[in-house]
């Protein structure tokens, strides 16, 4: 019986695990979409200022590709 109620609480734990890893994903497909397609140059950067990812807006802006504003620090 502790057996069946352990395995049930670990498919209960991950179903909700599944569904907040589905929100997440979601949430990042829609950020994802809005920063490929914003009208403003964007970047994200690390604790230290280096650049993790820009937009192609950024890139047009600057005349930079993405990999060559990562080098301008």
């Amino acid at each position: 019986m502790t057996f069946h109620r352990l395995r049930q609480d670990l498919r209960e734990l991950l179903e909700v695990a599944e569904a907040r890893l589905a929100a997440v994903e979601a949430t990042e497909s829609r950020y994802r979409w809005a920063f490929e397609r914003a009208a403003m140059g964007f970047a994200n950067t690390n604790e230290k200022g280096e650049l993790l990812q820009s937009n192609r807006r950024l890139s047009e802006m600057t005349g930079y590709e993405e990999e060559e504003l990562a080098q301008l620090q």
